[in-house]
């Protein structure tokens, strides 16, 4: 359907509790009956056509989603524009390759760059062409352009919830057979049998809203496939989908606001990973300034944060590169400390 596996990559990061705001706290499960209406309302259900441009489709509903939010520009955002930059042969793309589209580029307005083939359903060569992304459709996708990061939540269904509820969604790649379900509101997984014969096909799907729906936890996924499907195109991935290992990719989009210049602040004690407090905080928030730190501060020391912190001993020549590196940024100690502080002196 259009998915490709991603590649390890020690770049990624993962989505931590704790380090990416409001994603401290358990995730609460509550009844529901259905996806977000006003999300329902926003987003007309795609067609991918015969293409197997899923990830595009997801990733424009999410930046959709993003923008709404954050700019109150609830305009379409097309599909064609990520993936026919980082397709590959045969169809298809990776959600990190699409997801450096959006953080470098922006999302196109859909009236710059059209998914659809005279109106049609498209064809996967109309979707990989690349005369398309013409200099207004990468104007418009200019004027989309925020503070965005990437993270992966690991393949479990609560922190999948969580990721998707401190991040207005989540990306998905999802296994499936066509096993008469795919049209429904709750597809069944592929079987044990499915996944020993290599049966399943893989797929993308911009997902959120968790709750408990006819007595199953699970999450309201958006499909490409046109409004025929499911409840307006909403599909309910549910516990037994994850648990049958139906899924086998998850990724957010975090929105962070423009950093702002730190407050002075001077750091009197060596810090290191696991720490939480206002040190940690002010930490942060030079690191967001200074441009190692993409996330918002949330006062704990996790393993983004001792990625930025290394970006930023590396940058300052605060060791040599290799003995950094092997220290994987997990200290603050005082050569680190003493270059913050002449910083942050005001």
């Amino acid at each position: 359907m259009g998915a490709s596996e991603r590649r390890p990559d020690p770049r990624d990061y993962p989505f931590i509790a704790g380090e990416v705001a409001e994603a401290s706290a358990p995730f609460a499960w509550a009844p529901g009956t259905g996806p977000d209406a006003a999300i329902d309302a926003l987003l007309p259900t795609k067609n991918q056509g015969q293409s197997g441009s899923c990830g595009g489709q997801a990733i424009s509903y999410y930046g959709q989603v993003i923008r709404s939010a954050y700019a109150k520009d609830g305009a379409q955002r097309s599909a064609k524009y990520p993936y026919s930059q980082v397709y590959v042969a045969g169809g298809g793309s990776s959600d990190r390759d699409l997801a450096a589209i959006a953080i470098k580029q922006g999302f196109a307005l859909e009236t710059d760059c059209p998914s659809y083939q005279a109106g049609f359903p498209p064809t996967e060569a109309f979707m990989e062409r690349p005369q398309d992304i013409t200099p207004i459709a990468r104007l418009g996708a200019a004027k989309d352009q925020a503070s965005l990061a990437y993270a992966f939540p690991i393949i479990d269904l609560d922190a999948i919830a969580q990721a998707a509820s401190a991040c207005m969604g989540v990306i998905l790649g999802i296994s499936g057979t066509n096993n008469g379900t795919w049209l429904s509101t709750a597809p069944t997984a592929p079987t044990a049998a499915d996944f020993a014969a290599g049966a399943p096909w893989r797929h993308f799907m911009y997902a959120r809203d968790p709750q408990i729906y006819n007595g199953k936890k699970g999450l309201w996924a958006k499909q490409s496939w046109g409004p025929g499907v499911g409840l307006n195109g909403w599909q309910f991935l549910d516990q037994d989908y994850f648990a049958a290992g139906g899924i086998w990719d998850a990724m957010v989009l975090i929105y962070n606001p423009s950093p702002v210049a730190p407050p002075s602040y001077t750091f009197a004690a060596d810090l290191k990973q696991g720490q939480s407090g206002p040190d940690v905080t002010a930490l942060q928030q030079f690191l967001a300034y200074d441009g190692e730190f993409n996330l918002t501060p949330t006062g704990y020391y996790g393993a983004i944060t001792a990625q930025a912190v290394l970006r930023f001993q590396i940058k300052y020549g605060l060791g040599s590169v290799a003995s950094l590196d092997e220290l994987g940024g997990e200290v603050v100690g005082p050569a680190t400390r003493g270059k913050l502080n002449t910083l942050l002196t005001v």
